[in-house]
């Protein structure tokens, strides 16, 4: 898909064709806080940033709304939402399809209805066609953004697309439903997996289950006598020759596995000196915020003042201390 795209990267029997010309697009209902909370099922932002199909057993907000209401912010199968606005425009124009009988529903004021002007989707293709690369692309060119990204039924409008016949839809949805159910049970099996490992951990950490080999008791050990404990701090931000690209400086932000590779923000070498380091293998915990996160140093590294770092001596195992 192209902005504008040409005959020669259409492939045969497809055709290129203007959102304006394959839905009707409307804004949802907008109502005081007072009203929500009961009655009847509204689509809601979060729902439509799910993306894929909308179901009306995972549709949890309510609204008390009026006939008049109902009607005019009514849900049908078919129905393609989009999320009207964001904090940035990679965020903006997410979608999602109906793909239930939706009876006695309305979508609210965060989210625009796209409901088809013909026979020119099937429903199913709807929830794959809007999260291609290229349409996120375009979407994201015809949207707008002042203090926040927006978009519209008059932007979205603008919008090129290329589709395939229905018979073509049906089977293009045919192939990528077998994947998403073949993704959907190692989904599942990896999340059995991460709880008979939470359960392995407690047990083995606790000396509730012991390792074949190994009879001696356990000590009781306070963290102050594993290792040293040092509080991270942060060079002046007023100085900006601290901060640079050559030295790691850690916050919680860093904190995406076991071991922290790299930083979002660096220091420079005057920044170092003014920032206490710690060596390779500390075990650094949050201790403001999002208390307890743990992660390991990989390599020598400063670290703000949310952090803790334990320094283990030498007869202890970092590893074993994350865990």
């Amino acid at each position: 898909m192209k902005n504008n795209p040409s005959q020669k990267d259409i492939p045969q029997g497809w055709k290129a064709i203007k959102l304006a010309n394959v839905f009707e697009f409307k804004n949802g209902l907008n109502k005081e806080k007072k009203f929500f909370g009961h009655g009847t099922p509204i689509i809601n932002y979060m729902d439509i940033n799910k993306g894929g199909g909308l179901y009306k057993k995972n549709i949890y907000g309510r609204v008390d709304v009026n006939q008049s209401e109902l009607i005019r912010f009514g849900v049908k199968r078919g129905d393609v939402f989009f999320t009207r606005t964001s904090e940035t425009l990679d965020e903006i124009g997410f979608s999602a399809v109906a793909l239930d009988e939706f009876m006695d529903t309305v979508f609210s004021g965060f989210v625009l209805r796209a409901r088809s002007r013909g026979k020119l989707l099937v429903p199913e293709y709807s929830q794959y066609c809007f999260r291609d690369q290229s349409a996120r692309k375009e979407i994201m060119e015809k949207s707008s953004y002042t203090t926040r990204a927006l978009t519209s039924g008059t932007l979205l409008n603008h919008v090129n697309i290329i589709l395939p016949p229905l018979s073509e839809q049906n089977r293009i949805v045919s192939v990528l439903e077998t994947w998403d159910r073949s993704i959907k049970k190692l989904t599942q099996k990896i999340e059995a997996k991460k709880q008979i490992k939470k359960g392995l951990i407690q047990d083995l950490l606790t000396g509730k289950k012991r390792l074949g080999g190994f009879k001696n008791k356990w000590e009781s050990l306070t963290l102050g006598s594993v290792g040293q404990i040092v509080t991270g701090n942060t060079p002046s931000k007023k100085v900006s020759e601290y901060y640079g690209n050559e030295f790691l400086w850690a916050t919680a932000l860093d904190f995406k596995g076991v071991y922290i590779k790299d930083t979002e923000i660096k220091l420079s070498k005057s920044g170092r000196a003014v920032s206490r380091v710690v060596p390779e293998g500390s075990v650094m915990v949050t201790c403001i915020a999002s208390i307890g996160k743990n992660a390991i140093a990989s390599k020598p590294m400063s670290f703000n003042q949310q952090i803790n770092a334990i320094i283990p001596n030498k007869k202890y195992n970092s590893e074993f201390i994350y865990y």
